[in-house]
């Protein structure tokens, strides 16, 4: 009880930092296309975007249905002219082409954005798919529309938690908004700015809307309990940070 009261006595100050990434809800999903050339049949469409390392990717279904000239290889798919435009038809982004499939066959193509140095918007990913033969080239434009928006990173609570053989814990609790598919680092300084504790890797934030729990054992890296003091909890996620500065006494 008395250890509860301490607990409960102690008051805690935070900073606070905005974390910013990109969080991106599809807008407009485009149906399959498909067109023909003089050696056979090509189909693509959009499929639903993923998150991979703290980038979303746009991924394109493509399909070549080669009835002839299998074996020539001369003539491959390719995606050009790819690009992200914002709402008012401005050029942000421009992916380098991609080509394959000579021999025929079907497989995913990604194209991948970080998205947290764009301003919250309307974006539109374009692209054209475009399939040479013995005769002549044919082609067709692709696109799909996402909306992006500034997650956030902020201080939720803090308190002390013990565990079942009585060692004491600072726990802390961060409201995530908007940060689904990246991987929280945790860090904690002394009150001179060094680095005394980095949390073991995290993983992904599995929602849009995540109350991220960090625990601390009070220790430093070397495993030894730290002194009666001020520390700061430092959250990073993409570059962006939310730091939680509080005092603590070990005891």
């Amino acid at each position: 009880m008395k250890r509860l009261k301490k607990a409960l006595a102690c008051l805690l100050t935070f900073c606070l930092a905005l974390g910013i990434v990109g969080f991106i809800t599809p807008v407009r999903a485009m149906a399959a296309s498909s067109f023909e050339n003089g050696l056979g049949k090509i189909t693509f469409s959009n499929l639903d975007g993923t998150f991979k390392d703290g980038k979303y990717r746009f991924n394109i279904s493509v399909k070549y249905d080669k009835k002839y000239n299998t074996s020539d290889t001369r003539y491959n798919i390719r995606i050009s002219n790819v690009r992200l435009e914002d709402s008012s038809g401005k050029t942000v982004k421009i992916w380098k082409d991609w080509e394959g499939l000579g021999k025929g066959g079907s497989t995913t193509v990604w194209f991948a954005l970080d998205f947290s140095k764009l301003s919250s918007g309307k974006y539109t990913f374009k692209y054209f798919v475009n399939a040479d033969s013995w005769d002549k080239g044919y082609g067709q434009g692709g696109s799909t529309a996402v909306n992006h928006s500034q997650g956030s990173i902020t201080y939720s609570s803090c308190k002390y938690v013990y565990d079942t053989t009585g060692n004491k814990k600072l726990e802390a609790k961060f409201n995530v908004k908007g940060l689904k598919g990246y991987v929280p680092k945790v860090q904690i300084y002394n009150a001179n700015g060094k680095l005394i504790r980095t949390f073991p890797k995290c993983g992904k934030i599995s929602s849009d809307d995540k109350l991220l729990t960090c625990t601390w054992g009070l220790a430093n890296d070397e495993g030894t309990t730290v002194s009666a003091g001020s520390y700061t909890m430092k959250v990073t996620i993409n570059g962006k940070s939310c730091c939680k500065k509080f005092k603590i006494d070990p005891n």
